[in-house]
C-alpha cells in the first residue's frame, strides 16, 4: 500500500514541475524574470497552509519524497548538470579566482556576517558563526535554474557555477566544527572542550571531500573514454555517469555534491556546448523532475516562526549575508587577485551582488536537529528568510544587474 502514496506523489511533483516549465517559458511570463523555483516554493507552501480538497492526502504523498537522501541526490544531479556546461580550459583560466572564492571567500564571509550579526542581534558567538558557516554554501540548485532563462558571458557563468559548487566542502568543513562544539555543549552536562573533539570530525569531513575528488575524477575520465554510442544516446551516457559518481559516494561516505560536479566538467568537451548532451529532451525531462523534487521539498520543510523577535533576526542575518558579508568576500578576492585574471572590476562587481541559497544550506541544517540546540528555531528562519530573499526576491533583479555590470550576451532576453 505505500508505493501508492510514492506514486501519488511522484505526479503530484512531476506535474508542478512541468506546469511551472511551460509557464516559465512564455513571453509574457519571462519578462518578469520570476523563476520557476519561486513557483515551486510557493506551490509548496500553498499545500501546506490553503484550505484545499484532500490536501492532507497530498501532503501525505508529497512528503514520501521529503527524505534527505532523495533530496540530496536530486541536488546533485542539478550540480552534475551544471559541471556539465563548465569548459576545462575556462575553469583552468579562472582558477584562481574560483578557488580564492571558495576557500578565502568563504572564511570571509562567515567571519564578517559572524562580526555584523552579533552586533545587530547580540546573539552568541556559536549561533552567529554557525548561520555564518551555514550560508557560506552558495546554491548551484537555485543558480542554475536562474542561468538557464538568462545566459551570461561564459566565464562569468562558469565562475557562478565553480563557485556555488565548490564552496560546499569548506561550508561543510566550518558546520563540522560549529556542530561538534555544539555537541559538546548540549546534554545533561557539558563535555570538556578537548582539540580531538573539534579535530575528529574536522578529519572526517575532509576525508569524505578528498574522497568525493577521486570519484569524482576517476568516474568523469572513465566516462569521458567510452564512446557515446556504446550508451544509446547522450541523456543514458550523461545519466549513467552520474548514477556511477553518486553510487561509489554512497559506498564510500563520499561527498556526493563535489563528485558529481566533478565528473559533469570532465565530460564537457570543448567546442560541443550546442551537442545534444545539453540540449536533448530526455534530459531536460530530468532536470525538470529534480528541480520539482528538490523545490517542492524544501517548500514543504519551510519553517515560519511565530515570534516577531525570530522574523527580525532571520530577515536581517539574509541582508547581512547579501548586502555586506558577500561584497566583502568578493572584494577580498579581488584584491588578491586582480593581477592574475582576466576578470575586470566590474566583473567582480557583478559576482559581488549575486548570491543564492537554496538546498544545499537547508540540507546542512538537517545535521542540527537531532543536537536539539536552544538556538535551532533562529537558525532555521535564517536559512529560510535567505531562501526567499536570494531566490525569489534577487532574481527578478539578475537581467538588470547583468546589464548594468556588462555581462550579458546576445542570446539575453531584453
Amino acid at each position: 500500500m505505500k508505493m501508492i502514496p510514492i506514486l501519488l506523489g511522484f505526479f503530484v511533483i512531476a506535474g508542478l514541475g512541468f506546469l511551472t516549465n511551460a509557464l516559465t517559458r512564455k513571453p509574457v511570463y519571462r519578462s518578469i524574470h520570476l523563476p520557476e523555483v519561486a513557483l515551486l516554493l510557493g506551490a509548496a507552501q500553498l499545500l501546506l497552509h490553503a484550505p484545499l480538497p484532500y490536501t492532507d492526502v497530498l501532503l501525505g504523498a508529497l512528503r514520501q519524497w521529503q527524505d534527505p537522501t532523495i533530496l540530496t541526490l536530486a541536488a546533485s544531479l542539478i550540480i552534475f548538470h551544471g559541471g556539465t556546461e563548465i569548459r576545462p580550459s575556462t575553469f583552468l583560466k579562472l582558477r584562481k579566482v574560483i578557488l580564492n572564492l571558495a576557500t578565502l571567500g568563504v572564511l570571509v564571509s562567515a567571519a564578517s556576517f559572524t562580526l555584523l550579526f552579533m552586533l545587530l542581534t547580540h546573539v552568541t558567538f556559536e549561533t552567529a558563526w554557525l548561520i555564518g558557516a551555514l550560508f557560506c554554501a552558495t546554491d548551484p540548485a537555485v543558480l542554475i535554474t536562474i542561468l538557464d532563462r538568462f545566459p551570461i558571458r561564459d566565464e562569468i557563468q562558469e565562475t557562478l557555477i565553480a563557485e556555488s559548487a565548490l564552496n560546499d566542502p569548506m561550508s561543510a568543513m566550518l558546520v563540522s566544527i560549529s556542530i561538534a562544539f555544539a555537541a559538546l555543549q548540549t546534554g545533561t552536562r557539558q563535555t570538556a572542550f578537548t582539540l580531538p573533539a573539534i579535530i575528529h570530525p574536522l578529519l572526517v569531513t575532509l576525508y569524505s571531500e578528498l574522497l568525493s575528488i577521486l570519484i569524482g575524477v576517476a568516474v568523469g575520465l572513465l566516462s569521458r573514454r567510452i564512446r557515446k554510442r556504446f550508451f544509446g544516446s547522450s541523456t543514458t551516457k550523461l545519466l549513467s555517469t552520474f548514477f556511477l559518481a553518486w553510487g561509489l559516494c554512497e559506498l564510500t561516505g563520499a561527498s556526493p555534491f563535489l563528485a558529481a560536479f566533478l565528473a559533469g566538467v570532465l565530460l564537457h568537451r570543448e567546442g560541443e556546448e550546442e551537442t545534444p548532451d545539453h540540449v536533448s529532451r530526455g534530459m531536460n525531462i530530468a532536470l525538470t523532475l529534480t528541480r520539482s523534487t528538490v523545490f517542492v521539498g524544501l517548500g514543504l520543510a519551510l519553517v515560519f516562526p511565530h515570534r516577531l523577535t525570530l522574523y527580525i533576526e532571520g530577515v536581517s542575518a539574509a541582508f547581512i549575508l547579501v548586502a555586506f558579508a558577500r561584497p566583502l568576500s568578493v572584494l577580498s578576492v579581488y584584491l588578491l587577485t586582480k593581477k592574475h585574471t582576466p576578470l575586470s572590476g566590474r566583473d567582480y562587481a557583478f559576482l559581488a551582488v549575486n548570491r543564492q541559497t537554496g538546498v544545499v544550506p537547508a540540507l546542512l541544517v538537517l545535521l542540527l536537529k537531532p543536537l536539539h540546540l536552544a538556538s535551532i528555531s533562529l537558525i532555521e528562519f535564517s536559512i529560510v528568510a535567505a531562501i526567499l530573499i536570494t531566490s525569489a526576491l534577487e532574481a527578478p533583479f539578475f537581467p538588470v544587474l547583468a546589464r548594468r555590470f556588462g555581462v550579458t550576451t546576445r542570446d539575453a532576453p531584453k
